[in-house]
């Protein structure tokens, strides 16, 4: 009687014995793809940490009257620290049949190191006088 099973038990094992296969197979694709993706991240936080580093020795010069500056402040902005400059931007809005200026508020944001930040604040306390 075992016989009479012998092929069916044999046509299975086959069949499984495909699935385990293209399982397999799959398993190693993804596996090849993830650590190409992990290696692609490695990348990206590497080019980023160069970028970063480029981008807090950068100079710059800032004209403080020039765009009307009323503040310069540290905070976090995207996840990174930066140096925020608030300015008034003079805007013409028709009123009453007439033309006025209105000021409305902006913010400069600046990726700076702390150093630069602080040199920053400097020359915006001496534009104010």
């Amino acid at each position: 009687m075992l016989n009479l099973f012998r092929p069916v038990v044999k046509a299975h094992t086959a069949e499984l014995q495909q699935r385990l296969n293209e399982t397999t197979s799959r398993a190693n694709d993804l596996d090849a793809r993830l650590q190409e993706a992990q290696n692609k991240v490695l990348a990206l936080e590497n080019q980023i940490k160069v970028m970063t580093a480029e981008e807090a020795n950068a100079s710059f010069a800032v004209d403080f009257k020039t765009i009307n500056a009323f503040s310069v402040e540290r905070n976090v902005h995207d996840g990174r620290p930066c140096t925020i400059i608030g300015y008034l931007l003079p805007k013409e809005t028709v009123k009453d049949g007439g033309i006025t200026n209105t000021d409305v508020v902006r913010e400069w944001y600046l990726y700076c190191s702390i150093n630069k930040h602080e040199s920053l604040v400097q020359e915006f306390r001496e534009s104010r006088k």
